[in-house]
């Protein structure tokens, strides 16, 4: 019993051993490949010891070499930031004169550039003496401009920029951005929209450019809005396509013309509103709307198709002895509907001692928009006789199915639609007073 209580013992300490000497090579193996993921900083390595050893003969060749390599560095980057760093770290190297005419030169670019009003003079106060050559006569300007500084007057500044157009310098450039500044800020004050697009065009080169333009945009979208003209809507989006305020007042159409659409109850100016705005989320309660009116016209016809100047008449053909007089009715149908067409159906009754009797159905198709039409048709029932007067009778729109037609579709104006093509020609007959004859 022993001896295998000891020799259970040995196997854990057997096993034991062999994980730990297995998890101490799995953690070589992945240092290693840490380090060789990611390689030494030498250079960094080398600033330390510089740093630390600033005495050490070995610094002056790790210093030699970082200078090659930082100031190739700032020119692969080439911005005023890593000259910068590069002369504070070798303030005494190789490259620093050179260093320090990029640095300078690039900020001075930077604030020709610049939206910042005093950028330019913070240059000059920054580096009065600056590492590039003073052309003559710029000291007058300096002291021309102090003065016109202290004015800040728009015709001092194109006095001044006209006087030095042929020596042109730092302090010309300094009155020209001024001068845009002004400029700038009185437009935008007025809010003109003419004066804004003056601006845009003398000065494409301005560091203001594209405020200006946002200007543009924001006063040509308030004018367009004022305005209320579907034709100033559409040449504001034309001009300033893919813009926020093109997408607003794209939207405003669509508001608009719906607007319109519904107000006037118009069916063509629905579908008319659908080709335009395809997308509209209002897709599906239009289509429901038309179809809602399409069935509450077919139920109720003679809500919209009347009957006019209706008679029944007792006739005979002319000329024709042998021929047995009968009851004829005729009059005229309107369609007061804009939209739809009409295939109708009459019905006429005669009234004979209190009782109807000989009724009789008449249908007339293609009754178009607008359009007033005359019907003529007998009466079934026995011929009368001769001299007798007409007997008592109804007639009335008893049925009919309404259709769209397009084509037969009234001139229509509404705002943000614009116009449809013309319409059929209906009855426009207007009675026109005369003189009496007395």
């Amino acid at each position: 019993m022993r001896a295998h209580t000891g020799l259970t013992g040995n196997r854990l300490l057997f096993f034991l051993f062999c994980f730990v000497l297995c998890s101490t090579l799995v953690g070589c193996l992945e240092t290693s490949r840490v380090r060789r993921r990611a390689p030494r900083d030498v250079m960094n390595e080398k600033r330390w010891f510089v740093h630390d050893n600033p005495a050490h003969p070995q610094s002056k060749v790790f210093l030699a070499e970082l200078d090659e390599f930082d100031f190739e560095r700032a020119t692969r980057t080439h911005t005023a930031r890593a000259y910068k760093e590069y002369l504070e770290y070798h303030f005494t190297g190789k490259y620093f004169r050179r260093a320090r005419y990029w640095r300078e030169r690039l900020l001075y670019q930077e604030a020709l550039g610049s939206k910042e009003p005093g950028a330019l003079e913070e240059f000059l106060k920054r580096f009065p003496e600056g590492w590039f050559e003073t052309p003559p006569g710029v000291e007058i300007q300096k002291s021309e401009y102090e003065v016109l500084r202290g004015k800040d007057e728009v015709a001092s500044y194109r006095a001044f920029i006209e006087k030095y157009e042929k020596a042109r310098s730092e302090w010309t450039e300094a009155a020209t951005q001024r001068l845009e500044r002004l400029l700038l800020d009185a437009a935008k004050a007025s809010g003109d929209v003419l004066r804004l697009e003056r601006f845009v065009f003398d000065n494409p080169f301005s560091p203001y450019l594209e405020e200006a333009k946002d200007a543009l945009r924001a006063a040509g979208f308030e004018r367009a809005m004022r305005s209320g003209k579907e034709a100033d809507w559409k040449a504001f989006i034309r001009r300033f396509e893919g813009s926020k305020e093109a997408a607003l007042m794209q939207q405003h159409m669509e508001a608009r013309a719906l607007a319109g659409a519904e107000r006037s109850g118009r069916v063509a100016a629905l579908e008319e509103f659908l080709v335009r705005y395809p997308g509209s989320a209002h897709k599906e309660r239009i289509f429901s709307s038309i179809n809602k009116m399409a069935q509450e016209r077919n139920q109720q016809v003679h809500r919209w198709v009347r009957v006019e100047n209706a008679e029944v008449e007792v006739f005979r053909k002319l000329r024709c002895k042998s021929c047995r007089p009968y009851l004829r009715a005729q009059g005229a149908l309107l369609n007061t509907d804009p939209d739809f067409s009409f295939d109708v159906g009459l019905q006429v009754e005669l009234i004979q001692s209190g009782k109807k009797c000989c009724r009789t159905r008449y249908w007339l198709r293609g009754l178009r928009p607008g359009e007033s039409r005359p019907f003529s048709f007998p009466i079934r029932g026995k011929s009368p006789k001769r001299g007798s007067p007409a007997p008592r009778y109804e007639i009335e729109v008893i049925s009919g199915s309404a259709y769209r037609n397009p084509q037969e579709e009234r001139i229509m104006e509404i705002e943000g639609l614009g116009g449809r093509g013309k319409g059929p020609q209906s009855d426009r007959f207007a009675p026109v007073r005369v003189p009496n004859l007395n």
